[in-house]
């Protein structure tokens, strides 16, 4: 059902048997994905060094990578080899930008030079060419967070990559949407069900300081009710606009996000992705439109699973 892919580092394929464990993370708040694989030394040869990875269920790719590091094993039942991987985000969060001051950048222009200069990524979506009149990289930035910090402030998005290696910037992503349910016909069957809620991620307000030192109050007006106090700081020109997620509002809202939170785990294989919809219907909630916020893929000996974090899309 999956299929691991290695490539060294003149690109070419190396055919691998023997895969006894596959584990792949994708998570809404983390902008890399991650796989790791383990194989049987028996019956392969790792003689190469191994630069990039794919994994494919059913002949759709799922994943492509950088291999991060490579471990070898040996136990009494045998040798093993593992490899962890990220996805090609990890080549934007791994390369820190050259600070300067763009005028009049567009974002087709941002991405021509900043990401498509790595050769990785197929492209980039996008509802229209946004442009700034004047946007500064500050030093210290990555790639990755010069591209969330343009969507940002030009279009209110988070740019998010796509199993073909492309990256949607667009307001709306079209994913799938999917029925979980065990009383349902048709729906995907879940073994476990877990809803919680984390009172602990809601920040109630946030203060704001300047480049003079003058304070301002962003107060979180989404409370349903008394919540302890839990107060953030943020100062102009630092923290405050490092990332798309670290504006007082964005922070609030992340908190709410946070706060109300759908496990649920599914025998089987499931390449969902994050941004995808799932309408869910048991006895203990009926919700539609969930926000796929997680999703685990995992196989080995004992058999396939699929774990996925739905989250409230209220506060996207």
């Amino acid at each position: 059902m999956l299929t691991v892919r290695l490539y060294d580092q003149d690109g070419e394929e190396t055919a691998v048997a023997n895969l006894l464990y596959v584990e792949l993370d994708m998570d809404f708040f983390a902008p890399a994905h991650s796989v790791r694989v383990q194989f049987s030394a028996e019956g392969n040869s790792f003689a190469k060094t191994y630069a990039r990875l794919t994994v494919s269920c059913e002949g759709e790719q799922i994943f492509a990578g950088f291999v991060d590091h490579v471990s070898c094993t040996r136990t009494p039942k045998g040798r093993f080899i593992e490899f962890a991987a990220r996805s090609l985000v990890s080549v934007l969060i791994d390369n820190e930008a050259l600070p300067m001051v763009c005028q009049n950048l567009s974002l087709q222009q941002l991405y021509e030079e900043h990401i498509g200069v790595f050769g990785c990524f197929s492209g980039i979506h996008y509802d229209r060419n946004a442009m700034l009149s004047a946007f500064t990289i500050p030093k210290g930035t990555s790639e990755w967070g010069v591209l969330t910090q343009f969507c940002r402030l030009a279009l209110g998005t988070a740019p998010r990559l796509l199993a073909d290696g492309s990256i949607d910037v667009r307001q709306e992503y079209q994913g799938q949407t999917y029925t979980v349910s065990n009383a349902l016909p048709d729906a995907l069957r879940y073994t476990t069900l877990e809803i919680e809620d984390h009172a602990e991620e809601v920040i109630t307000r946030v203060w704001l300081i300047d480049r003079d030192n003058r304070y301002g109050v962003v107060v979180n007006e989404h409370l349903p009710g008394f919540q302890p106090p839990r107060v953030r700081v943020l100062r102009e020109g630092g923290d405050w606009q490092s990332s798309y997620r670290t504006g007082p509002e964005e922070m609030i809202k992340e908190g709410m996000l946070k706060k109300k939170v759908v496990r649920c785990a599914l025998s089987g294989i499931y390449p969902m992705q994050i941004g995808d919809r799932v309408n869910l219907n048991d006895s203990m909630l009926v919700k539609a439109g969930l926000f796929v916020g997680g999703v685990n893929l995992k196989a080995d000996a004992s058999g396939f699973w699929t774990s996925l974090t739905l989250l409230e899309p209220d506060y996207l």
